[in-house]
């Protein structure tokens, strides 16, 4: 490459971020964040476990053949209300904008997805009963 082509560290020295990469990359790590932090406005959720959901391999065998079948029944778990219709518009307001971001959500696309998602979820509910069932 030419002279006139920078690399990374020159270009995050030359914004005011000394040091190194590593430190480049987390000065604008803070600056975003910082920029950011005035569009939050909610307490922090619970961060999931990151323990595996399945005591051994026997629960994942079971698990796996139940969302097997689950998926090639055209049957919709209840309390997910997948049965009602389905919105394929969203909207919410971000930050201090008076104006909604309105996102497209495509029936054909997002759909199937949210019927796999919920099927799966009720599934890792009732997995008792599907590891019961594998051991008869």
């Amino acid at each position: 490459m030419g002279s006139n082509h920078s690399s990374i560290e020159d270009e995050g020295s030359t914004m005011g971020f000394e040091g190194g990469q590593g430190s480049s990359w987390q000065a604008i790590a803070d600056t975003i964040g910082r920029a950011q932090r005035r569009n939050i406005r909610h307490d922090a959720a619970e961060v999931a476990r990151s323990a595996m959901p399945f005591k051994n391999e026997d629960e994942v065998h079971a698990f796996a053949l139940a969302l097997a079948n689950d998926l090639s029944s055209s049957e919709h778990p209840a309390g997910f209300r997948l049965n009602e219709e389905y919105e394929s518009l969203e909207s919410y307001k971000t930050g201090r904008s008076s104006k909604p971001l309105v996102i497209s959500l495509p029936y054909d696309i997002w759909f199937p997805r949210i019927v796999v998602w919920c099927k799966a979820l009720d599934l890792l509910k009732r997995l008792p009963v599907c590891t019961a069932a594998v051991a008869l």
